[in-house]
């Protein structure tokens, strides 16, 4: 059995391959035949109740269980990205946050067009 400390492990993985991927947790909910209210549960640390769905979670998620199991593996998340993604992200995180909530602004307004 996994310890608790690594449980929140698994929950930050799982959330954080969701955004990675660009999956929407509406999407995840509904391919594991649980309410969009359950993965808002699990953000809340009220239930553990994914731990019972690491086997559709992987697939769904197309990693191994391994590899939601494991902590702390920033190299793991950014391997999803392209080399420009990890660029832009590089960089970003040099800015200060007045230049980062421009840079998010920019962002938004060319999505919408």
């Amino acid at each position: 059995m996994i310890k608790n400390n690594n449980e929140n492990a698994v929950l930050r993985n799982i959330l954080s391959l969701l955004k990675v991927k660009g999956v929407r947790q509406k999407d995840l909910a509904e391919h594991l035949g649980i309410s969009q209210n359950a993965i808002t549960q699990w953000k809340m640390h009220k239930t553990k109740s994914y731990m019972n769905y690491l086997d559709q979670i992987s697939d769904y998620l197309n990693v191994t269980k391994d590899e939601l199991l494991l902590a702390n593996n920033k190299a793991f998340f950014e391997s999803y990205l392209s080399v420009d993604e990890q660029q832009i992200v590089h960089d970003y995180r040099l800015l200060n946050d007045t230049s980062k909530t421009a840079v998010m602004n920019l962002i938004h307004t060319l999505a919408d067009n």
